[in-house]
C-alpha cells in the first residue's frame, strides 16, 4: 500500500455546494433525502452532485471502518501469544483492509475530480449564459441602430438623394443574359 493512502486526509473530501465549491462543514450534517427518485429534478446535474456527496460521506465511513479493522488485525498480530492460525488470519485481514483502503482513496480522488469537473462546467455555463437583461440591452441597441438607419434613409429619400437607395428602386438584372 502506498504511503499517501495510509495517511489520507479524509477531511479534504467533503460534499460540494450548488455554487461549485466544497461545502462547509455545517452542510455535511444536512437532512438526507431518502428517495431521490421522487425528488424534483434540479437543473445542471444537481442530482448527480447530491449522489456524489452521499458517496463521499459513505466512502469516508468505509475508510474509517477498514482502518479500524486493519489496526485491530495489526494489534492481534503483534500480540506475543497468538497462534499460527490467528496470525495467518490477521495477516489476511491486514492485506484485505489495506487493499480496501487503497481502493477507497482512489475512488474518493476520482469523485473529487468529477466534482471539480462538474463545478468547472457549471461555471463555464454560467459565464456563457446570456441573462434577460443582456438580451434586452442587445435588443435596445439593435432597435436603436435600425431606427437610426431608417431615419437616415427617410431623410435621404425626403431630400431626393436617396431614391436610388430605397428598396425596389433599382433595376433587376436580366436572368437570361
Amino acid at each position: 500500500m502506498d504511503a499517501h493512502e495510509t495517511d489520507a486526509e479524509l477531511a479534504l473530501f467533503m460534499p460540494w455546494g450548488a455554487d461549485g465549491r466544497p461545502a462547509s462543514r455545517a452542510l455535511v450534517d444536512r437532512d438526507v433525502l431518502l428517495e431521490i427518485k421522487s425528488a424534483e429534478a434540479a437543473a445542471s446535474g444537481e442530482d448527480l452532485r447530491c449522489v456524489l456527496n452521499d458517496l463521499t460521506a459513505e466512502l469516508k465511513a468505509q475508510f474509517a471502518t477498514f482502518k479500524r479493522l486493519r489496526l485491530a488485525a495489526e494489534k492481534t498480530l503483534d500480540e506475543a501469544g497468538c497462534d499460527e492460525a490467528t496470525a495467518k488470519l490477521a495477516k489476511a485481514d491486514i492485506k484485505a483492509a489495506s487493499e480496501a483502503i487503497s481502493q477507497i482513496v482512489r475512488t474518493l480522488e476520482k469523485v473529487d475530480n468529477l466534482q471539480r469537473s462538474m463545478a468547472d462546467a457549471r461555471a463555464s455555463a454560467a459565464d456563457d449564459a446570456v441573462t434577460d437583461a443582456e438580451i434586452d440591452a442587445m435588443c435596445d441597441v439593435f432597435a436603436g441602430l435600425i431606427e437610426e438607419r431608417a431615419r437616415e434613409l427617410a431623410r435621404r429619400y425626403a431630400d431626393g438623394n436617396g431614391a436610388d437607395d430605397a428598396p425596389g428602386s433599382g433595376e433587376m438584372p436580366d436572368p437570361g443574359g
